[in-house]
């Protein structure tokens, strides 16, 4: 697990066999920026994007930086490009974004490359999600990741509101978190294509119409489970989370 202490010591990571740990001291990661984000390549080389948007080559067991910082694409031109997330996919390396900054204007652009260095070329069409300047009912859309299912589909998670009210708009639960599938997304399909399907077949590409998350009816029920469980609680479940 990456992440960065704001304001106390800048990013690190640490490693467990399980996810309740236990978890190993942190590796601390002399890298500028926040929202840390890791990958492998076929060598076997671990690679560190940061917003911004960097990426650098670095030893995760020591924190030590091997190459980098390096440029990378930074989005359509928009405020504050960050929370980069990469994936290797055959002879491919795909980037995604958050920009636009997180609330309203907030989007999700692609980019790909043929190696972590660049060059990168811009999606067909960008942003791939983005509810920007919309009256639809879920709003903030952005800082997405993507996961691949067993059967080789993918699934887009990523963080949303449900405004309610008159300008400026208020959303008690926070924001949320939604699941959505892009377009095309079949096995062996690679991320990046610039279409967006979503949680309902009915729906039109590039929004999110549902309000909450839903597995596309082809997923077997038990993966289904297994993919959204994580997404279904917005907030700690703790009776006295609020205190």
């Amino acid at each position: 697990m990456v992440t960065t202490c704001v304001g106390g010591g800048g990013t690190f990571l640490v490693t467990a066999e399980r996810p309740e740990g236990p978890w190993s001291d942190p590796v601390w990661i002399d890298l500028p920026g926040i929202d840390p984000d890791l990958a492998w390549d076929e060598d076997g080389q671990c690679w560190c994007a940061m917003a911004g948007v960097t990426v650098a080559r670095i030893d995760p067991r020591t924190g030590r930086v091997l190459e980098g910082p390096l440029p990378m694409w930074s989005g359509i031109g928009l405020r504050d490009p960050e929370a980069p997330h990469l994936y290797r996919n055959g002879d491919w390396w795909y980037l995604l974004l958050a920009e636009g900054g997180t609330a309203l204007g907030h989007g999700v652009p692609a980019a790909r490359a043929r190696s972590p260095r660049g060059p990168w070329e811009a999606a067909p069409v960008n942003p791939l999600l983005s509810h920007r300047g919309t009256g639809l009912p879920v709003q903030c859309t952005g800082h997405a990741d993507l996961v691949q299912a067993a059967e080789g589909s993918w699934w887009m998670v990523l963080p949303g509101t449900r405004p309610r009210g008159y300008f400026p708009e208020f959303h008690v639960l926070g924001r949320e978190t939604f699941l959505v599938a892009p377009g095309g997304a079949g096995a062996g399909a690679a991320p990046g294509t610039g279409r967006l399907g979503t949680p309902c077949a009915a729906a039109r590409p590039g929004r999110l119409h549902r309000s909450g998350p839903r597995a596309a009816p082809d997923i077997p029920a038990p993966q289904a489970r297994r993919l959204l469980v994580p997404g279904r609680a917005a907030r700690t479940a703790d009776a006295d989370g609020h205190r």
